[in-house]
């Protein structure tokens, strides 16, 4: 208001100069009023305080099913591998902590295959679950980016694949070797 009668020349002397003064500094209420208004301009903001707590939620309800899922694939693949030692055992009296030692020895290699498997078979019951429990619906209602909902299983798969790097160069070719070693012992 000050501005206006300054401008327009329908003050006097000493408010003149006051409104001089604060022509050149706003006011603190101005400022408040300018930036509530840029803010209520601006793109609606999406949401972004809670994805952290998002992405640790559904990287939780990941870790579990995908751990029981490796053990009981992996379970499986030793109960058909251990009757292919049957014969190891009957013919030449492999002792139960030699054949478990070879199983383990063996470990690293059905993992390559079991990884990616558990993971796939995790994901799909974990999101089918947070679909059917309409939390998914909940969530993208909230403003987070179907980006922020699969960055958990992006984590995860990039943390499968270093693991399964890890197997397949190092640890894979040292069992094969070591398992070799021992079975060529037992003979």
């Amino acid at each position: 208001f000050r501005r206006v009668l300054f401008r327009s020349g329908l003050t006097g002397g000493a408010q003149n100069r006051d409104a001089h003064r604060s022509h050149h500094r706003p006011l603190v209420a101005e400022v408040r009023a300018n930036e509530s208004l840029r803010d209520s301009l601006a793109a609606p903001r999406r949401y972004t305080g809670r994805v952290n707590h998002v992405s640790r939620y559904v990287l939780r309800q990941l870790l579990g099913p995908l751990a029981f899922t490796t053990v009981a694939l992996l379970a499986v693949v030793w109960l058909t591998q251990s009757l292919s030692f049957v014969d190891m055992i009957i013919n030449r009296g492999l002792s139960a902590i030699r054949f478990i030692y070879l199983l383990l020895l063996l470990t690293p290699g059905f993992l390559l295959l079991i990884i990616p498997i558990a993971l796939f078979i995790s994901g799909i019951f974990v999101y089918n679950r947070l679909n059917a429990d309409r939390e998914i619906l909940v969530l993208r209602a909230a403003g987070v980016s179907p980006m922020a909902l699969a960055q958990p299983i992006i984590v995860l798969g990039g943390a499968c694949v270093v693991v399964c790097y890890l197997f397949s160069l190092y640890l894979t070719p040292l069992s094969y070797q070591m398992f070799r070693r021992s079975e060529e012992h037992t003979s």
